[in-house]
């Protein structure tokens, strides 16, 4: 019998726990996104509404399932992220904050916030409903697990 394949591509990231350990390996992306155009981001990917996710270790044969609650942050290059979205983050207004994770975890960057004008505060981006978000650091984007945050400051350190 024939199986039905889903033609995906491999990421490379590096995925940051609650208890601070790091693994870095590749996620599976679909070619095209189901909402937008484009391929499947990282993000895109996050915010999928299963709880765990594979990811193949690095220099491993094997393929882990990751919880999605353990998860504090995914680090991806910000090339490869914003390969498509770069004109669609163009309209998003863009907030520089520092997150403070419940582990003391910290980073800063830009947030993209993509809500209606009269919902663009930072408190209003925080409170929507997606788990996962979007900061860009120089050459890294970082999807933050919201459920992992202690209090994020707007504007920076």
């Amino acid at each position: 019998m024939q199986q039905l394949a889903v033609e995906k591509r491999t990421v490379p990231v590096t995925v940051r726990f609650e208890d601070g350990q790091e693994l870095k390996g590749d996620l599976f992306l679909s070619q095209t996104a189901k909402r937008h155009l484009g391929q499947e981001t990282v993000l895109d990917y996050m915010n999928e509404p299963d709880e765990f996710f594979p990811l193949k270790a690095a220099d491993e044969r094997t393929v882990r399932m990751i919880n999605k609650r353990r998860v504090i942050e995914v680090s991806v290059a910000a090339a490869v992220e914003f390969e498509n979205e770069e004109v669609a983050k163009a309209g998003a207004k863009q907030e520089r904050m520092t997150v403070m994770f419940k582990t003391s975890h910290r980073l800063s960057g830009t947030g993209y916030i993509e809500m209606p004008p009269q919902k663009s505060r930072i408190i209003d981006f925080l409170n929507q409903g997606s788990q996962f978000f979007l900061i860009k650091d120089g050459d890294v984007a970082r999807v933050c697990n919201r459920k992992q945050i202690s209090y994020v400051i707007p504007g920076g350190d």
